[in-house]
């Protein structure tokens, strides 16, 4: 699957009669979605997950000098404790964000899609103009990014 977004295309002629230029442009679907601000939302909801997993952590750990004074548990001290549950901790966000990681791939994928029917859309008009025949067509990615 490729992550490159389609881009807008723009139509420019002008009219055998009139000699008026004639220009279309199709909407962009960046009125419809983002899948630049939708990565950055994911890369933050990571991010924060990792900062609260490490502070947990963090406020987890048994400070070095009290670690010889720590309580045994059927044969386990609190910090071996503690060291796993932190580590069971520290996979959680590597969970999540595989979990999250496909959906720039799905924003693009939804974007394209809208993004060729407003091509086609803008396309379509050119009918509207039957003497205008040297059509020119260029490509923008319409803002975004």
């Amino acid at each position: 699957m490729s992550d490159t977004l389609t881009q807008m295309v723009t139509y420019r002629g002008t009219d055998s009669q009139t000699q008026q230029s004639v220009t279309i442009t199709a909407r962009s679907a960046y009125e419809n979605i983002d899948p630049g601000a939708i990565q950055t939302a994911v890369d933050n909801v990571n991010t924060a997950m990792e900062e609260a997993i490490n502070s947990i952590n963090d406020a987890l750990k048994v400070p070095e000098d009290e670690s010889d004074y720590a309580l045994v548990m059927t044969g386990t001290k609190i910090d071996e404790i503690i060291e796993k549950a932190g580590s069971e901790l520290k996979s959680i966000p590597g969970q999540i964000s595989s979990q999250l990681e496909g959906i720039y791939g799905e924003a693009v994928k939804v974007f394209n899609t809208i993004q060729e029917k407003y091509n086609s859309e803008a396309a379509a008009k050119k009918g509207s103009y039957p003497n205008v025949t040297n059509w020119s067509q260029s490509y923008s990615s319409g803002g975004g990014d």
